[in-house]
């Protein structure tokens, strides 16, 4: 019983490489990017997001564009969008007035609202990018030459 440890841990390590190895090459091709967003209300908010991720990316105040993302979640969405909009702009809103840890922190929230609106109002002229950290979360992102992390971070995947 002893003597089987061993060979089982090797065994499940060798298939855990396997698969990072798998995994690792079938994410690191090209970006799938779409496009996005029939409804003036979603681009808005989209827009706003696409603001704050390179205020993020390039390491200016998030303030201003937390704040433009709080006013365009504002905006008149249909009833099925109204709850996911409704909480992005509190958040929004809150992070706004908030450092830059705390926006950090709470910025998968954000941005996975973003995108559940982006992908409810697929369809349109804009084309966005998405993107993955392990822990983190997913974001839109405009470039799909080279993942730009919004938390500062250096991992990251286009989906």
């Amino acid at each position: 019983m002893v003597g089987t440890w061993a060979p089982r841990r090797y065994a499940a390590a060798m298939i855990a490489a396997l698969l990072w190895c798998l995994l690792g090459t079938a994410s690191a091709q090209e970006a799938h990017d779409f496009a996005c967003c029939e409804r003036p209300a979603i681009d808005g908010v989209v827009d706003a997001w696409l603001d704050l991720h390179q205020a993020l990316v390039q390491g200016r105040s998030h303030t201003e564009a937390m704040g433009e993302l709080a006013k365009a979640a504002d905006a008149k969405l249909p009833p099925t969008e109204k709850p996911v909009a409704g909480e992005l702009h509190e958040l929004a809103e809150r992070l706004a007035k908030a450092d830059l840890p705390a926006v950090h922190e709470e910025l998968g929230e954000v941005s996975r609202r973003v995108v559940w609106l982006a992908l409810r109002g697929e369809g349109g002229a804009r084309r966005v990018t998405q993107a993955r950290c392990a822990g983190l979360g997913t974001w839109l992102q405009a470039d799909t030459r080279k993942v730009e992390n919004p938390w500062g971070r250096s991992c990251g995947h286009f989906l």
